[in-house]
């Protein structure tokens, strides 16, 4: 935000002179976040501060950038980088840039097999299979919709049913809250072998992102690699005794050397609505399928620069206007991006004619396809008041909210004109109502919510893709 016309923007960049700016999971910002991180590390180098960056899927190309952009604060000339080991150590300073292979702790070094899948009765055969012989596992799918139906299945043909558990964004934070803390509870490093046993975990990236547990059997949508690195790292993650040789199956289309426009969205059309450039993950099978697994870290370099370094003659036909499409979305981002920060080197100046502090501007820190909206979900108490869902709670107003696409809030009931000077006084209460859009659940006919499936829309809803976003 110090980079954007923000009110107390140049309070919020002085805070940061002269400190070491962290940076994690540097690799998951999209191109109009890594457009505004480069200037922000510009600028960091220019004031004399200091930047470590983290990531452990960071593409070539993206490493050259970052380090273009400290080396333009510094105002030196760019330097050509020649390293490609992993892990590796570039250190970028005014007088110095080295480049250091570093050793691998050998509890993290690992090799995880890929097994194939083309239909999901496979997956919720295995599903079942690994819960007869005791096992737990997680299932990560792209979208909500496509979790929600994948749970509603195992559900079904589980022996013991609460032993089933459903994880995605489509939570009010209370219930978000209770479970993480459940999936800790159940496989988290401290879970017991009895709390484990025949444990199932449905969820979206929510999963994959912060959350320190561990499964023995993992089944994922397909992914972009990075990602699925990432999923993979909750296989296995601590040591229990003996189990079974660590193994992510892969739900993905039928592999095709010569795949058409419509080879993912026929398999997984909820999956193509979040990753539109299906070229990527195209390239993605076609490496794990090349390498046969993930072996970190003597092939990580591989994994990652067959699916984002310079493969674009690798691509099919049918998948260059999906992929030339992307790009061209990309372009727009970065342009985007300059447009919006301010001119830090030319200092704060008011010429009209590049007036950077409109009032009327909407900026944001990401750019999005669609706005989002704060939802605050509703109840009706014992006096036919209007309450929050998360009524009786330390902050029930943050906790009583959902966050959805505009599209999504739209197919929400609206509330009844005679709960109007209800709803008016519990925003005087709750000032955290301010900008929300109420939903009293209870009096929707169509869209539902509970504490077990989270937000659900009517059944003609078409899947909504949840996308691949740095945690929030």
């Amino acid at each position: 935000m110090g980079l954007l016309p923000f009110r107390h923007q140049s309070l919020r960049l002085f805070g940061l002179a002269r400190k070491v700016l962290i940076v994690d999971e540097v690799h998951a910002y999209d191109h109009y976040m890594q457009t505004l991180l480069n200037q922000l590390l510009a600028h960091h180098a220019r004031q004399g501060g200091s930047a470590i960056l983290l990531t452990a899927t960071l593409p070539y190309s993206m490493r050259e950038e970052l380090v273009a952009a400290w080396r333009q604060g510094l105002e030196l000339a760019p330097a050509t980088l020649e390293e490609d080991a992993f892990p590796l150590l570039t250190q970028v300073g005014r007088a110095t840039q080295r480049e250091v292979p570093l050793a691998t702790r050998p509890e993290v070094t690992r090799t995880v097999g890929i097994d194939w899948l083309t239909a999901e009765k496979q997956a919720l055969e295995i599903v079942m299979a690994a819960v007869e012989a005791g096992e737990c596992v997680a299932w990560v799918r792209n979208t909500v919709d496509d979790a929600i139906r994948a749970y509603e299945q195992l559900r079904q043909s589980h022996p013991d049913p609460e032993r089933c558990l459903l994880f995605h964004s489509r939570f009010a934070m209370v219930d978000r809250q209770r479970i993480e803390s459940d999936v800790l509870e159940r496989l988290g490093k401290a879970s017991t072998p009895d709390r484990r046993r025949g444990q199932v975990l449905v969820s979206t990236q929510v999963f994959q992102e912060s959350l320190d547990c561990d499964v023995d059997l993992l089944i994922s949508d397909l992914a972009p690699i990075d990602l699925l690195i990432q999923r993979a790292g909750r296989l296995q993650r601590h040591v229990r005794g003996p189990r079974r040789a660590p193994v992510l199956s892969v739900l993905a289309p039928e592999w095709s050397e010569a795949p058409d426009a419509q080879w993912l969205k026929r398999a997984l059309p909820g999956t193509q609505a979040v990753y539109r450039d299906t070229s990527l993950l195209w390239l993605t099978q076609r490496v794990l399928r090349e390498l046969g697994a993930i072996r970190m870290p003597e092939e990580a370099r591989a994994l990652i620069e067959g699916v984002y370094g310079s493969v674009a003659e690798l691509v099919p036909d049918g998948l260059q206007e999906a992929r030339w499409e992307q790009r061209g979305m990309q372009g727009v981002a970065v342009s985007m991006a300059h447009f919006n920060a301010l001119s830090l080197e030319q200092g704060y100046l008011r010429q009209p004619e590049i007036d950077q502090w409109q009032e009327e501007r909407e900026i944001g820190t990401r750019l999005v396809d669609e706005p989002t909206v704060n939802v605050v979900l509703l109840k009706r108490d014992a006096d036919d008041e209007l309450a929050l869902w998360a009524e009786g709670e330390r902050y029930a107003a943050m906790l009583s909210q959902v966050k959805l696409r505009q599209s999504q809030a739209e197919k929400l009931a609206d509330l009844p004109a005679g709960d109007q000077a209800r709803w008016e006084a519990l925003q005087e209460r709750h000032k955290a109502l301010r900008f929300t859009r109420p939903w009293l659940v209870e009096d929707d006919p169509v869209c539902a919510y509970d504490a077990l499936w989270g937000v659900r829309f009517s059944m003609t809803t078409e899947n909504q893709g949840e996308g691949c976003e740095p945690a929030q």
